[in-house]
């Protein structure tokens, strides 16, 4: 008998751009799949999630795990959660993937080598050696003329040469630090 919880992180399922086959899909009953509805529905820090699983022993054991953990979420925020329920996400999902596509095509123009990504809101760039610069030295850079992205060494050692660009702004907002980026980076 196989004994191996199989747990499946997927936050960013709503946001896929290509096709999503999640766990649930697959006939396997100790898949665990989390959500979260501050990526889904745009409700980041409410910390609303959820867990799914065909065993429901197993979540009758998560659900004592979780009573220890944690005391309650707002009775706010789980008002919030419920309206966003009857709520299609599908919008914000077209918003990111036409942000991504506008950030990408300012990235073409610069220094930076990325991927398109598959799924998610954001785009990792990597550093290109020209520059001369760390992750942390352009972010610092980036700071000082208004512009925040994240070091990508703070999602460890292999990102050490990127940054991660969000898409989670105004596109206005968004084209204002990418073209701060492209001035910033041409002078260098």
């Amino acid at each position: 008998m196989n004994r191996i919880y199989l747990l499946s992180d997927e936050v960013y399922s709503n946001y896929a751009y290509e096709p999503y086959r999640s766990v649930i899909n697959f006939d396997y009953d100790k898949s665990i799949l989390l959500g979260s509805f501050s990526k889904t529905f745009a409700m980041t820090g409410f910390r609303v999630g959820y867990v799914y699983s065909r065993d429901s022993s197993l979540i009758t054991k998560l659900i004592k795990i979780q009573a220890l953990a944690l005391t309650s979420v707002a009775e706010p925020m789980q008002s919030c959660a419920l309206l966003a329920l009857n709520s299609d996400p599908e919008g914000n999902n077209k918003i990111m993937k036409k942000r991504l596509e506008i950030m990408c095509r300012h990235l073409k123009k610069l220094p930076f080598e990325y991927v398109f990504p598959e799924g998610a809101m954001y785009v990792f760039a990597r550093i290109s050696h020209d520059l001369d610069l760390t992750d942390l030295k352009l972010v610092e850079l980036l700071l000082n003329h208004g512009v925040a992205v994240a070091p990508g060494s703070g999602f460890g050692s292999n990102y050490s040469n990127y940054i991660r660009l969000s898409t989670c702004l105004e596109e206005k907002k968004m084209i204002e630090g990418l073209e701060i980026i492209s001035d910033l980076v041409n002078k260098l």
